[in-house]
């Protein structure tokens, strides 16, 4: 409603709604890399014991490199296990390089978990 004199009242919080920034936009796009590992298992009888090797894999890549990851095929089969690992940055080489050393610290962590293969993939 007007005052008397023309100006509006003015609300107490209109003053933080009034003076945000105004968002520019983002010049370069963020970066969303996938990485896949196939690994092989050489000693594991049963799941209970491929499940003992790898949740402490995933665990502490999550803890490590703050990533996603998850086991995503392979998952009946005792001495094959596929996971996969995303990454989002803003920046395209971080991000291919943050995933290349998480493939290098899973191919030297343990000689029960071998890495058979890899495969960094960027997505647009």
């Amino acid at each position: 409603r007007p005052l008397r004199d023309g100006r509006s009242k003015q609300r107490p919080y209109d003053i933080f709604i009034n003076k945000r920034p105004i968002p520019q936009p983002n010049p370069q796009p963020m970066a969303i890399a996938l990485l896949t590992i196939e690994l092989y298992l050489p000693i594991t009888d049963s799941l209970k014991d491929k499940r003992s090797v790898i949740r402490p894999l995933i665990a502490r890549l999550r803890r490590e490199y703050n990533i996603s990851i998850c086991e995503a095929d392979a998952q009946d089969q005792l001495s094959r296990a596929v996971l996969e690992v995303v990454c989002v940055s803003g920046n395209r080489a971080l991000a291919h390089r943050q995933l290349q050393n998480v493939a290098n610290r899973v191919e030297s962590w343990r000689m029960d978990a071998e890495m058979i293969d890899y495969n960094i993939e960027m997505i647009d």
